[in-house]
């Protein structure tokens, strides 16, 4: 617009991190902490910028806000209000981001319901096109490439600017590409890992080559990964934190000291991989959530010869910071062990239906996948229909509340073995005639959605 704003950018990781170490303001103004704490220098001008309404506020992230989420999506909610558009003089601008899945559960949750969505949209065929003449030309090898991708039945994957990135760095590298997210996720962290392992060095020679280097550094990774995921729900972290000492004492490795590895992987040996984002302090972060949250599965899974280890996040994981890792874990896992696992996990349902969502979002991922998982689907529409009975969804949907009946129909929409839609519909037009129904509008539209 017209209006100049000075830009401050605020990842809500880092928001998190300091939350954590210094306790919620007195006043509740997260952004005036952000800069008190975080802006070396420049603090005091920007203060006085937010205090005249001149800032542009750009937050990153909701979803990497872990257990400070929350809190963070009710503040920015309430300071939306007191923000005006791009062209609005005397007034901040708020703009935050956030993975649409989570968006879609704070709104289901009445959160973030009075932001103005804007979505990136999935690559089309031209800008897949674009992308690949980008990274590899034109030629036999690029026409290699998009015979590849058209072979893929995985649309998320050649959809995402992203994971399509990363689908051309494995082909670089190995002159095919992977066909589950999995293992994109694995190749690459190995691509770069292999690179920087072909240099050589003193620790490569005592492990007995670079092929061995690579299968240590990767270990020490996930082990890392899941220390910062699982244990500290953080992005950011510094060597020299004691909790995050205390984390990696989980590293278990006969062939290489924690000295040896680590030295190696924060020398160089991690490549893109991590990022330095505080030389003085020795802070890093994974440059990408979903590789941290990755390696995090990874060392889970790999750590697991039955479900017993994953039961310990059960709980957890009906968090959104965890549920990544669940969904990436139970590609990995067997049949036998996802099958265990997931019925105990709905042995857990407490008529919430958080348990069964759960499930149901790892057993969509084995789907995509193309892993097994019809026993599974099974017991879990048997689950959720013990606890979502047709006469309780009809009762539902025609209850006054508008939010509740929302919530009842994307439940019934989303898990349609619920109940049969005609049937459902059918129902609910009764109650219209009956003059059951709280009001013939909202009964009608859910029809028309159930129908649609």
């Amino acid at each position: 617009g017209d209006v100049p704003r000075v830009p401050l950018f605020i990842r809500a990781a880092e928001l998190s991190k300091l939350l954590r170490e210094h306790g919620a303001p007195e006043d509740g103004d997260m952004v005036r902490f952000f800069i008190q704490h975080s802006i070396q220098g420049a603090g005091p001008l920007l203060s006085s910028l937010y205090d005249a309404g001149q800032l542009l506020i750009l937050v990153d992230g909701l979803d990497e806000g872990a257990e400070k989420r929350r809190g963070m999506e009710d503040f920015f909610a309430e300071l939306l209000p007191k923000c005006g558009g791009l062209a609005t003089p005397g007034t901040s601008a708020l703009v935050v981001s956030t993975r649409e899945k989570n968006f879609h559960e704070s709104v289901s949750q009445n959160r973030l319901t009075t932001f103005a969505r804007a979505q990136i949209q999935p690559l089309d065929e031209g800008g897949r096109q674009k992308l690949v003449e980008h990274q590899l030309g034109r030629g036999a090898r690029a026409d290699l490439f998009v015979e590849c991708l058209k072979s893929m039945d995985v649309p998320d994957m050649v959809r995402s600017p992203f994971l399509l990135s990363l689908l051309v760095n494995v082909f670089k590298e190995k002159g095919e590409i992977p066909r589950r997210r999995n293992e994109l996720y694995r190749e690459q962290a190995l691509c770069v890992l292999r690179r920087a392992a072909a240099r050589g060095g003193a620790l490569a020679q005592s492990l007995g080559g670079a092929d061995e280097l690579v299968k240590v550094g990767f270990e020490f990774l996930e082990c890392l990964a899941f220390v910062c995921h699982m244990d500290l729900k953080t992005r950011d972290f510094s060597l020299g934190d004691e909790d995050f000492r205390a984390g990696l004492a989980r590293w278990q490795n006969t062939r290489a000291s924690l000295g040896e590895i680590e030295a190696w992987v924060f020398e160089g040996g991690s490549g893109s991989l991590l990022c330095c984002t505080d030389i003085e302090n020795k802070g890093y972060r994974f440059g990408h959530l979903t590789v941290q949250e990755f390696l995090a599965a990874s060392f889970l899974n790999r750590l697991s010869t039955s479900d017993s280890l994953f039961r310990l996040w059960v709980n957890p994981v009906c968090a959104s910071w965890f549920h990544e890792v669940l969904r990436l874990a139970s590609t990995m896992m067997d049949t036998d062990v996802f099958t265990t696992f997931s019925l105990f996990v709905l042995g857990q349902e407490d008529g919430s239906g958080a348990f069964c969502e759960v499930v149901n979002d790892m057993v969509q991922e084995r789907v995509a996948q193309r892993e097994p998982g019809f026993a599974v689907e099974e017991a879990l529409a048997k689950k959720f229909r013990s606890i979502r009975p047709f006469e309780a969804i009809v009762t539902m949907l025609s209850h006054p509340s508008a939010d509740l009946r929302a919530m009842t129909l994307k439940e019934t929409s989303r898990f349609h073995f619920l109940a049969d839609v005609g049937e459902l519909s059918g129902r609910l037009l009764d109650s219209v005639e009956a003059g059951e129904a709280t009001t013939a509008v909202a009964t009608a539209r859910m029809c028309s959605a159930l129908l649609s």
